[in-house]
């Protein structure tokens, strides 16, 4: 994760996962993967959320402005709401 101004490295995860998505969902980072899974993380920080329990490949990712909320949906129409610390969504 790179911040423009100034040019600098601001953080950097390593997942062991095909990545297939990613968005930004205020201060975090969202990825889907092939493996059913998503990740949410903080940026900086050395820790992730992992969103599991779909049946088939991630193929929808969306996220609130700002954040507050994201939202997956898998290859089989299953779909899950959830809020930023991985929670699910009320």
């Amino acid at each position: 994760m790179w911040q423009l101004q100034p040019l600098e490295l601001v953080g950097s995860l390593r997942i062991p996962r095909t990545l297939t998505q990613i968005a930004f969902a205020g201060v975090q980072v969202v990825v889907t993967t092939k493996e059913h899974e998503a990740y949410i993380w903080n940026v900086g920080d050395s820790e992730y959320h992992v969103i599991g329990g779909h049946r088939d490949e991630l193929t929808a990712l969306a996220v609130t402005r700002g954040g507050a909320l994201i939202a997956t949906g898998d290859r089989s129409g299953g779909g899950q709401a959830v809020e930023q610390q991985g929670r699910a969504a009320r």
